[in-house]
């Protein structure tokens, strides 16, 4: 690596790399500004400070195995039978009990003020190519994603090249798919086990949530080109072995995240009232996807590594331990870890509370001052959002005032 004089000269340059400063080309490469106005959605917050930095491993020291996740595809029930389009359906509330509670769950979504970030880089002969900051919406993002990312590495560098990956959530693992299939060698260095990523807790619907669409992006239409990759994608794999369905979210108002869907991937009706039996309430469906990820992350997991990709346990501590890798090619999508990591102060977190309550047969979805997300391992309740907070320790009071949110929307 050279003499330390050397070494902090260059780290000054992939800092200001990792900043905007080298950026390759435009358009495909997206905006590198960091002063977009954040959605509605995203409440107003000063970055989280980062975490100091800590000193760096031996390389030797610093990798192990990642076995793969236990098996959640066999537990799962069959997918629900009732008929969630009947126009005369009288849909009962799910158990809302105290005795139907199964856990309180808190996650933290990677927002990113100014935008998600997906573009590459070169520095010191790597080809290094970001996609992080994707805030509520990375499963709705991930596999359109995943191909802008595989755009931009054979733009670059045709395969068969080796790749390393950052990152073992939703956007790591579409990333591997996509280079993978297209011919690219792959292996998944990461820090958490799937288990413990935040894509593993998440809602899962189909619809771009929480997440601020960067400038450019909006205009050139990439935004719409990535949602509708992304959709075209999920619905290859629809079925239950890899958790994907098509549902109704009965909605109360039109949310952003469902607004922003284009019309004919999610059609949408006004109603005069929403099918369930209670309370009346005037709203809309909107037919869209379910995505759940536990069962939807292990199948992925499972297909790339009987397809030969490595999983193992790395922790970085800065950007210049990923040029120090031996693959040409770095992914980088480490998601909330990409503020410490790359430096980048426009990530921030937005922490979530979550209910999951014993699940049943549901086939539809709700938005109203929050979501219930019915699934085959469980019924989830959430839409809280804690800007600046990166806390995983569940508050139970937020999540009683989630539940007693849905018991007083189903009058029970």
């Amino acid at each position: 690596m050279g003499n330390e004089q050397s070494g902090v000269r260059r780290r000054e340059v992939l800092r200001g790399v990792a900043l905007g400063a080298a950026a390759l080309g435009s358009g495909a490469c997206g905006s590198l500004r960091a002063g977009g106005e954040a959605p509605a959605e995203i409440p107003p917050a000063e970055p989280a400070a980062a975490p100091p930095a800590q000193p760096r491993p031996a390389a030797a020291a610093l990798e192990t195995p990642l076995e793969a996740p236990a098996e959640h595809l066999a537990e799962l029930p069959a997918e629900p039978t009732a008929a969630a389009s009947d126009p005369d359906a009288n849909f009962a509330a799910p158990d809302l009990g105290d005795g139907s509670v199964l856990r309180f769950v808190a996650g933290v979504r990677p927002g990113r003020r100014g935008g998600y970030r997906i573009e590459a880089e070169e520095a010191y002969g790597k080809l290094l190519v970001h996609d992080y900051g994707h805030g509520g919406a990375g499963i709705t993002l991930s596999l359109g994603g995943a191909q802008e990312v595989l755009d931009l590495v054979r733009a670059r560098q045709a395969p068969p090249r080796d790749v390393a990956v950052i990152g073992a959530g939703i956007s790591g693992l579409a990333c591997a798919h996509a280079l993978l299939t297209a011919g690219y060698g792959v292996r998944v260095l990461a820090r958490e086990r799937l288990e413990r990523t935040t894509s593993w807790v998440a809602g899962g619907q189909f619809a771009p949530s929480l997440v601020s669409i960067p400038r450019g992006d909006s205009g050139s239409g990439r935004f719409e080109r990535i949602l509708r990759r992304s959709f075209a994608g999920f619905t290859r794999w629809e079925g239950e072995e890899w958790g994907i369905f098509r549902r109704p979210n009965f909605a109360t108002s039109l949310t952003q995240g469902l607004g922003r869907l284009p019309a004919d991937l999610a059609p949408r009706q006004e109603l005069e009232r929403l099918p369930f039996a209670g309370p009346e309430h005037r709203g809309l469906v909107v037919q869209t996807l379910m995505i759940e990820p536990p069962a939807f992350l292990t199948r992925l997991q499972q297909e790339l590594i009987a397809r030969g990709v490595a999983f193992s346990e790395r922790t970085f501590g800065s950007i210049e331990e990923l040029f120090d890798l031996p693959e040409p090619i770095v992914i980088h999508a480490t998601g909330l870890g990409a503020g410490h990591l790359v430096e980048d102060p426009a990530v921030v977190p937005l922490a979530g509370q979550l209910v999951h309550l014993a699940p049943g047969d549901h086939p539809w979805l709700l938005s109203n001052s929050g979501y219930m997300f019915p699934r085959r391992d469980a019924v989830v309740l959430g839409g809280s959002v804690e800007s600046g907070s990166n806390s995983t320790v569940p508050d139970e009071p937020r999540c009683r005032s989630i539940l007693a949110r849905h018991r007083r929307f189903f009058g029970v």
